[in-house]
């Protein structure tokens, strides 16, 4: 009969081994030994298989129920501070989140554009202005300070020695330091 079409990728013929390489491959050494070692791991391994059910869902044990014993306050993670403000991070992601190491109560939040990264290459190139904004708790409203950058900052840190000086890495491959002396002078 005719044989149907296929890709060329397919067309070819089966090799087989004769009786003679596959006698020879049974006796090689090496293999023997290694199989010897392995076994026992083997079988330890398959026995676990059969004990262990795979396939059981482990978080469905971990969802609320009515029969609870214990306050349900215990169980929930309340939000105790919000912060937003309307120019530099309404409708924006946080990149990066970090404590200011020398500060209670104070934290830096890096906000980006939602963009998927096909939409940042497209933008790629084009100035647009990014800010790491200080928010302290006792102010949830107006941040302390504003760090701008040229683009988008995807993470910064604090020098540890010097906690005056933040060195940030942007989307772009840019890598800005900003020195907030004088604006913890001002606050």
């Amino acid at each position: 009969g005719s044989l149907r079409p296929r890709p060329n990728a397919t067309q070819y013929t089966a090799q087989d081994v004769g009786p003679a390489m596959r006698q020879e491959a049974e006796r090689a050494c090496a293999a023997s030994h290694f199989l010897d070692r392995v076994i026992s791991h083997c079988e330890a391994a398959l026995i676990q298989n059969e004990i262990t059910n795979v396939f059981s869902d482990d978080f469905a044990h971990l969802t609320d129920e009515d029969g609870m014993s214990g306050n349900h306050k215990e169980s929930t993670v309340t939000e105790t501070q919000s912060f937003t403000h309307l120019t530099y991070s309404k409708n924006k992601v946080v990149s990066a989140v970090q404590w200011l190491p020398h500060r209670r109560g104070v934290v830096a939040v890096a906000c980006s554009e939602a963009l998927s990264h096909a939409e940042r290459v497209v933008k790629a190139g084009r100035p647009a202005n990014a800010y790491i904004l200080i928010w302290n708790f006792k102010d949830p409203i107006h941040p302390e300070c504003v760090l701008q950058a040229p683009s988008e900052v995807l993470t910064f840190q604090y020098n540890p020695c010097n906690t005056d000086m933040v060195a940030g890495g942007c989307y772009n491959g840019q890598v800005l330091i900003w020195d907030t002396a004088f604006e913890q002078e001002r606050i």
